[in-house]
């Protein structure tokens, strides 16, 4: 349009071309200012694509340093947690080691107390021994002076045993006796039979107190003779006790 009132103008005379050129100035200025105007927002734009570049760059550098900071706290905190497990480990360790310490402790205090006992018992065992060992001096010392008396009271029982024989072949001796005499005195009988009687009841006495005596004699014999069994027993018993304190 601008164009054809151009081509108009220059055919229909001064002015309209004169008015024309205005225009075309007017719409060459508009263009020129809208050109500037949009050149200067594209420049401003340039300039602030430019900062976004820029801080897009920031951004992406902050991030991947924050991305950095952010694995090397992972990656500590993946240690710590380790670490702390680990901790866990040695504390459980240290629990069992502690227990395991105290049952030692206690064991080591059991022990002991078996150690004091044993070494009680090793001198209750020693004073034990001591003592069996007088007492067996002592009834060795006993059992000698008794079986000195065996042989004695066995000397005595010898002798006994003699004196009855005499005293038997003494009243036989008397029996015959009494009996000649009764032979010499056919007129006396009864005071034959009375020597007779008294004879034999003193005979016979004595015989009783003879046999009495070595009855005893021979019984008193057999205890002494029993006494080393007895002994034995006693310290076979008394071994047995001090074996079953062991």
């Amino acid at each position: 349009m601008v164009l054809d009132g151009l081509r108009g103008g220059g055919s229909g005379g001064r002015f309209p071309s004169t008015f024309s050129v205005i225009i075309l100035f007017i719409v060459c200025f508009i263009v020129t200012c809208n050109w500037w105007s949009l050149s200067t927002e594209n420049i401003e734009l340039i300039s602030q694509v430019d900062q976004l570049q820029e801080k897009l760059k920031t951004s992406i550098e902050e991030r991947d340093k924050y991305q950095s900071i952010d694995d090397n706290l992972k990656e500590r905190l993946n240690d710590a947690e380790n670490k702390v497990a680990m901790m866990h480990v040695r504390l459980q360790n240290q629990n069992e080691l502690k227990k395991q310490s105290d049952e030692l402790s206690v064991s080591l205090s059991m022990c002991k107390s078996e150690l004091d006992s044993l070494n009680k018992l090793d001198v209750t065992k020693t004073a034990t021994l001591e003592a069996l060992r007088l007492e067996k001096d002592r009834i060795s010392t006993q059992i000698l002076l008794k079986k000195q008396e065996i042989i004695n009271l066995m000397a005595d029982v010898n002798q006994t045993n003699t004196e009855l024989d005499k005293l038997k072949k003494t009243c036989n001796s008397n029996k015959k006796n009494n009996e000649n005499i009764k032979d010499l005195l056919p007129n006396n009988g009864d005071v034959s039979n009375e020597l007779e009687e008294n004879s034999l009841l003193n005979n016979e006495e004595n015989t009783n107190k003879k046999l009495t005596n070595e009855n005893t004699t021979l019984k008193a014999v057999n205890k002494m003779t029993e006494l080393p069994d007895i002994v034995y027993n006693l310290i076979k018993n008394k071994t047995k006790k001090n074996d079953k304190i062991k």
